[in-house]
């Protein structure tokens, strides 16, 4: 594919992760509500995990750099929301909630970080 081409479908796929991201972030504050934000966790969970098993399929050659540049840079780079998670961490410590945002801010790092490494071994 052109880089022309490959651009333009990054931008649409990070449209469609954007799309896909405030669709889970409302279904899901429907019915959890609690102390802890959990669906910007979960969020990027998930495009964590797909970000592993797409760049997987690319090491091991089950998929172009091409495709890996669509679904991960676009696709999951438009589902991820870690500026949202950086405002959470900041309304939490401005409500003096020290112990919720270091959970919260260890949670963030560790959490997508074993997610990648659990999507990369399911290839």
């Amino acid at each position: 594919m052109t880089s022309f081409i490959v651009t333009l479908g990054i931008a649409a796929l990070g449209g469609l992760g954007a799309v896909a991201r405030f669709t889970i972030d409302t279904q899901i504050k429907r019915v959890y509500k609690a102390i802890f934000p959990l669906t910007t966790l979960l969020i990027n969970a998930i495009a964590s995990f797909l970000a592993g098993m797409f760049a997987a399929m690319w090491a091991y050659g089950v998929m172009g750099a091409d495709t890996r540049l669509l679904l991960a840079t676009g696709f999951c780079g438009g589902l991820s929301t870690f500026s949202t998670a950086i405002n959470e961490i900041t309304t939490l410590l401005k409500a003096d909630r020290f112990g919720v945002a270091a959970a919260y801010i260890a949670s963030c790092i560790a959490v997508p970080c074993v997610c990648v490494m659990a999507g990369f071994a399911v290839i």
